[in-house]
């Protein structure tokens, strides 16, 4: 069937897009050789379709694709660096093309190689001094490996180690980010010096990738790789999708569903959705649902006072938000201590207070506070003048209104 058949373009994107996921794991050699292979077919049939100025662009096009691959490849921290270089050579050998000797200079060492060379001399220096440093970076790496490789079946120390480990690595991207930016103005183009900010940043994540494939279930790697993927991610929906990951493999989590919403308001998507996802999941206690309740009510607040202006359906968005925790504690008084629902009011006060500079509603809410407060559970001096400054507030909105 012709529609089950997949474009030489779809396949090369779907093998790019492997390679950058778990292309940069240490055992990603396979997949590296099986997309070399793939575009080494391509240059076999195009060099078997004749003579030509056409031809042989598409040809030279191509062997400058599958020399970039070498250089690509030789990056990523393995032992078998080395290997990389020869047959690299192989096939430059293979095709009659030559590079030239690579100087020895380790001074570079730290870092992963630089602005991508454009001359064809400086490329054939450039993959021996990629696969050096790549070699440098594995060794460097080699302790945590072994210590990892020493803690099968005890979860708790290969989450900790694992940490241990991911730390190293995000301290060395941030050195390498900034020795990057520094030489951006010697890349050929932006997109360039982009490619070669995202080359380590593949690294740690495909590390990420390793520890949560080997402990699925921990919420505090879960944690850290959102964290990650907030400040060095740029992508929208990747950043989501690690959140959204995060959730499914750790439904139990409040801070794991607070911190989905959050991600999902901050790039434009349906927190409502996500809030109702998280409503269904297996929380710990009802105090959890509650902080749930609580983040949703917050961002609908943050939504409807981040224009100039109300809207209708914002205003009934934070409404329902409220009605919809007021009643979600009041089904649940045989498990909620009395003070929740205060909690609740007192909460409502600081947003109307942070988001709305309403001092009117501000204050009715500290009024249902005080009316559910008893002897036993007294307000807070601090909440006494909070209340007061509320009050205040509501006065000074009043003067400058008349």
């Amino acid at each position: 069937d012709g529609d089950d058949v997949i474009s030489q373009d779809d396949l090369r994107a779907l093998y790019s897009r492997a390679c950058n996921i778990a292309g940069w794991q240490m055992h990603g050699t396979r997949l590296w050789e099986e997309y070399i292979e793939f575009e080494e077919g391509i240059h076999t049939a195009l060099q078997a379709m004749g003579s030509g100025a056409a031809i042989a662009s598409s040809v030279a096009q191509q062997q400058k694709r599958i020399a970039t691959l070498f250089h690509v490849w030789a990056r990523v921290p393995s032992p078998s660096t080395e290997a990389v270089v020869h047959q690299y050579d192989q096939w430059l050998a293979l095709h009659g093309l030559t590079r030239s000797p690579p100087p020895i200079d380790s001074g570079d060492a730290s870092v992963w190689g630089g602005p991508a060379p454009t001359h064809e001399k400086e490329k054939g220096r450039a993959i021996v001094q990629l696969a050096r440093t790549a070699e440098s970076i594995y060794k460097q790496c080699g302790t945590f490996e072994k210590k990892l490789s020493m803690t099968k079946g005890n979860t708790s120390v290969s989450v900790r180690r694992w940490q241990h480990y991911l730390t190293f690595e995000q301290e060395r991207l941030d050195t390498v980010s900034s020795a990057l930016k520094a030489s951006a103005s010697s890349a050929a183009t932006p997109e360039d010096a982009s490619k070669e900010h995202n080359r380590p940043l593949l690294w740690v994540r495909s590390l990420f990738e390793r520890a949560l494939a080997q402990n699925p279930l921990s919420h505090v790697l879960w944690n850290d790789y959102a964290h990650f993927a907030d400040i060095h991610i740029s992508a929208p929906h990747q950043v989501v999708m690690v959140h959204k990951r995060s959730a499914r493999n750790c439904s139990w989590s409040y801070e794991v569903w607070d911190k989905y919403m959050k991600a999902t308001e901050r790039h434009g998507g349906n927190v409502q959705r996500v809030f109702e996802e998280a409503m269904q999941a297996a929380l710990p206690t009802a105090y959890h649902y509650f902080l749930v309740h609580r983040s949703y009510l917050e961002a609908c607040f943050r939504s409807e006072h981040a224009g100039e202006s109300s809207t209708s359906e914002g205003v009934e968005a934070v409404a329902e938000a409220y009605t919809r925790l007021v009643a979600f504690l009041e089904q649940c008084q045989a498990m909620c201590p009395a003070e929740w629902l205060g909690a609740l009011h007192l909460e409502h006060a600081r947003i109307c207070g942070l988001f709305c500079s309403d001092a009117a509603r501000a204050r009715q809410a500290y009024n249902c506070a005080l009316v559910g407060s008893t002897s036993e559970q007294p307000m807070s001096a601090e909440t006494w003048a909070q209340w007061q400054r509320a009050i205040e507030l509501e006065f000074e909105m009043a003067a400058a209104a008349g």
